[in-house]
């Protein structure tokens, strides 16, 4: 559980929620937020800052040792594919070993891209690529705290944000499909969406709230 404002990662026990431990953010430094969202991958826990215009410095951390541990950098560039707010949300393809950092940059009035920073062999490129989201021939616009994450049976994402339903778009950023609003009660607030695989079925999971 991360807590922007304080520079912490809380661990909590995932069945009452009751703090068990915190984890070590020696080093940690740059961004407007030194630490902003988390991921867990092959066993490691990582995290990303939040860069913006006052400071344009995006960095991606990985506890190698365990989260008592100092972290190493995995991430640190100054090069944000052309965006002045970027690491509300990231989310990992694939794996440390051969992946992707992704990023959904944008603000609340900006047309989203999906930004990619290459990983291979535990060391993530600097250098961008991006892919423009659309429908048809529009940008789309997320709303605060986008959030791109990679489907897990194709090489398409879902992206979506505080003001928009969890969409998948194919490979090369086009819309084409949205999840049915009805099951989300209406309520589209929300920037959290995965896909997971159990017994052979594919499942989504998704966060609203009011």
């Amino acid at each position: 559980v991360v807590k922007p404002s304080a520079a912490e990662i809380l661990v909590v026990d995932a069945r009452t929620a009751q703090q068990v431990g915190t984890v070590n953010t020696t080093g940690i430094d740059g961004g407007t937020f030194k630490v902003m969202d988390v991921q867990f991958v092959n066993g490691k826990l990582l995290a990303t800052n939040l860069a913006t215009a006052t400071s344009p410095i995006l960095k991606v951390y990985v506890w190698n040792d365990g989260y008592d541990a100092a972290p190493s950098v995995l991430l640190n560039t100054t090069e944000l594919a052309g965006f002045s707010r970027i690491g509300d949300t990231f989310s990992v393809k694939g794996d440390l070993t051969s992946g992707e950092l992704l990023y959904a940059a944008g603000s609340t009035s900006e047309e989203n891209k999906i930004v990619k920073y290459a990983v291979s062999n535990g060391v993530a490129s600097a250098t961008p690529t991006t892919i423009v989201i659309t429908e048809g021939t529009q940008g789309i616009k997320l709303g605060s705290s986008p959030r791109v994450v990679a489907d897990s049976k194709s090489n398409k994402y879902w992206v979506n944000g505080q003001n928009y339903y969890a969409s998948l778009v194919s490979a090369e950023g086009m819309l084409e499909s949205t999840l049915n609003s009805a099951e989300l009660k209406n309520v589209y607030q929300g920037n959290s969406f995965n896909t997971f695989d159990f017994r052979g079925s594919s499942y989504g999971a998704a966060l609203t709230y009011l």
